[in-house]
């Protein structure tokens, strides 16, 4: 979430005008497969990357050599 808001996604202050054409796809989740070379996430901006952003994503994305469980999305269902 930060990295794209260091982009223009999001504000990280109520003053900040969001950039509409910026944003982060993330094309592989938790638990999923993944080998040298693949995707992991597009980048889309408008000017050029700022090394914070790629810092900010290298430090929350982690490639394990053992299997990892994927997140639970939905914890419960209340009726």
């Amino acid at each position: 979430g930060l990295a794209a808001s260091y982009l223009g996604a999001g504000r990280l202050t109520k003053d900040d005008v969001l950039k509409f054409g910026v944003g982060l796809v993330l094309k592989a989740k938790v638990g999923n497969h993944v080998s040298e070379g693949d995707v992991i996430c597009d980048i889309h901006h408008d000017d050029p990357l700022p090394q914070d952003v790629l810092d900010k994503l290298n430090d929350a994305i982690v490639i394990a050599q053992e299997s990892v469980k994927p997140l639970v999305l939905i914890h419960e269902i209340c009726e």
